[in-house]
């Protein structure tokens, strides 16, 4: 085998796992949620194959883009997540596990006031994120991630159903922890 056909060969497997691993980066962020909603006593998220294909378009054109913004369009809930690195290889940002993203969304919660249903006042961001990880109607989730190479950019997205953030619902639907 020549060098040129090995160098084919490697191309081909990493194209095969980056195809692969939407699936089981959604499970793991599954998991992750899940490990915070049981804190709260919300059901259990599942994959939904249609979330994770919406969210693997919106990861791409994100990459494509770079452009870091919610699309009115969209019929799901949405979190959004970038990480930039000029240091960072590109093997280190795809390696980006779904741990941290969840974690950052959901540390938001020292935000938000449970006894007023929303977040809390002279605070500053938003709790937005944290509320959509715990969203007691929320049920199946989709999460994908992209990497911009001209940027040297993370792109991480989670797109829930039924979408969380409903006005006039936070109280019911946002538990305080258990």
């Amino acid at each position: 085998m020549t060098s040129r056909s090995s160098n084919i060969i490697v191309l081909v497997s990493i194209v095969v796992i980056f195809i692969i691993s939407p699936d089981q980066f959604s499970r793991q962020c599954a998991v992750s949620h899940n490990h915070y909603r049981y804190k709260h006593r919300t059901q259990y998220l599942t994959v939904s194959q249609k979330l994770v294909e919406y969210a693997q378009s919106r990861a791409i054109d994100m990459a494509k883009t770079n452009d870091f913004n919610h699309i009115d369009s969209n019929p799901y809930g949405e979190n959004l997540f970038k990480r930039s690195s000029s240091s960072g290889t590109r093997e280190q940002m795809v390696a980006l596990d779904c741990n941290w993203p969840v974690k950052l969304w959901y540390d938001e919660i020292d935000l938000y006031d449970f006894d007023r249903g929303k977040q809390k006042p002279g605070t500053k961001g938003t709790s937005g994120h944290f509320t959509q990880v715990v969203w007691k109607r929320t049920g199946t989730i989709g999460c994908a991630k992209s990497f911009s190479d001209k940027t040297h950019t993370m792109y991480v997205i989670c797109q829930y159903d039924p979408p969380g953030n409903v006005i006039g619902l936070y109280k019911e639907n946002v538990p305080k922890l258990y």
